[in-house]
């Protein structure tokens, strides 16, 4: 964390190769990442350590919601390189959340309606847009 304070407070290299390759993961966010007070931020939310990522996981995980819950709130607080495939990898480790998870079947398809007679079955938009109007079918 002190190389990436460093990198953030003195800019990084122009090509990714020329970085250290725990370093690397940061490159795509380089425009996005700041330091305040010691502590390294991409946008508003604290950089978590490597170290610390798995405390991290497990208490976002210690309510056993499902994946879209935990990012949620991970995205309004911290982040880390490949934060989102993390945490649903540790959601699809957890054997009670696979065991208490709803298995609900996909719908089957269903066949589109038949029209008996002309324009029956007709979805359009109509709307106006830089002083024209437009009408669309489809």
């Amino acid at each position: 964390m002190v190389k990436l304070i460093d990198l953030i407070e003195n800019g990084f290299p122009e090509a990714k190769d020329h970085l250290p390759a725990e370093l690397r993961p940061y490159y795509q966010y380089r425009d996005k990442l700041t330091s305040f007070d010691g502590v390294a931020l991409h946008n508003d939310r604290v950089i978590i350590p490597p170290s610390l990522r798995d405390k991290v996981l497990q208490a976002l995980h210690s309510a056993h919601q499902g994946i879209s819950q935990m990012c949620s709130r991970a995205d309004a607080s911290f982040f880390w390189p490949g934060m989102t495939s993390s945490i649903s990898e540790m959601r699809t480790r957890c054997s009670p959340c696979n065991r208490i998870a709803p298995s609900q079947p996909n719908a089957p398809p269903t066949p589109p309606i038949q029209p008996q007679y002309p324009f029956q079955c007709i979805c359009a938009d109509f709307f106006y847009h830089a002083g024209h109007y437009y009408f669309s079918t489809w």
